[in-house]
């Protein structure tokens, strides 16, 4: 699972790479991008639509409006009212936060997975949509950005710009 959360994490990171080679955006600071899109993000249509036009582009804009919230299933929470020791409270979360970081990373590669395989960002659609390619261009972005923090962050573990 988390293998193919470094794969979501490393392929956002050359797209990323590569919109800078097609011009598209600039990079800064090296293999940990930041960017900035050269135009503006235009999200919706002229009729006030979302650009988006994939169940997987959906899907995966509905998921990065709910993070971070969803790091934080609903938890039954046991403890005692009086303190163990004097100053501290014993608490126990249920379900325990390990098994649900391992979902949610799960949950995140797919998907990723589901738009890479959708949605085109280069060739015919810069032309034909360029607005639609700056919004997905931005969807990445701001997913390398989610992935980043649950492998770095909450799982602890490396997160690399190339495989």
């Amino acid at each position: 699972v988390i293998f193919q959360l470094q794969y979501a994490h490393a392929r956002c990171c050359s797209l990323l790479r590569l919109a800078q080679q097609e011009d598209l955006i600039r990079l800064t600071n090296g293999n940990h991008p930041l960017a900035q899109l050269k135009s503006p993000v235009i999200w919706q249509t002229l009729t006030g639509e979302l650009q988006f036009q994939t169940l997987a582009e959906h899907q995966l804009l509905l998921a990065l409006m709910q993070f971070p919230q969803s790091l934080s299933p609903p938890k039954i929470m046991y403890g005692s009212s009086q303190p163990a020791l004097l100053g501290h409270q014993t608490w126990i979360e249920w379900p325990p936060p390990e098994p649900s970081l391992q979902r949610q990373a799960q949950q995140w590669s797919h998907l990723f997975l589901n738009f890479y395989r959708q949605c085109r960002l280069f060739g015919d659609v810069q032309e034909v949509a360029p607005e639609l390619a700056t919004a997905r261009l931005a969807l990445i972005f701001i997913l390398r950005r989610v992935l980043e923090f649950l492998l770095e962050t909450a799982l602890q573990v490396e997160a690399p710009a190339t495989l």
